[in-house]
């Protein structure tokens, strides 16, 4: 599988979804979440099944995304809005490293989607390394 798998499934009906505009789903802006389900159909058989998946996935990395940034605030490596690095001081590699974990999952914006083992043992490996 490769990007192109699940990001360019063709869609019937028009939505904007798969194809060139390379999107998976989307949020019709009340929380209702749409997935072409034809990009993942290959590996996934049931498509009330997946849209648990996903569902459970996301708010498990965003919670330890969450959990991990308010971490990086309290020792003044990322602003309070746990979105950007502070100017830097004199943090030690292990801070950094950890810091480029938090902002490479984040950034992502997959929620763990993409990968979801690698994202969630960098976030606990991460928090854990900071106790």
């Amino acid at each position: 599988n490769s990007c192109a798998t699940c990001h360019m499934a063709k869609v019937e009906g028009g939505r904007a979804l798969g194809g060139h505009t390379f999107r998976v789903a989307e949020d019709d802006g009340s929380g209702n979440l749409t997935i072409n389900y034809n990009g993942c159909s290959a590996c996934h058989d049931d498509e009330d099944e997946l849209y648990t998946l996903v569902e459970d996935t996301q708010m498990e990395i965003d919670a330890l995304i969450l959990e991990l940034g308010t971490r990086l605030n309290q020792l003044g490596l990322i602003d309070a809005d746990l979105e950007y690095a502070v100017v830097p001081q004199d943090f030690s590699n292990l801070q950094l490293g950890i810091l480029w974990n938090y902002q490479y999952i984040r950034e992502d914006k997959s929620f763990g989607v993409h990968n979801y083992k690698y994202a969630k043992a960098l976030l606990e490996n991460s928090i854990a390394a900071l106790d």
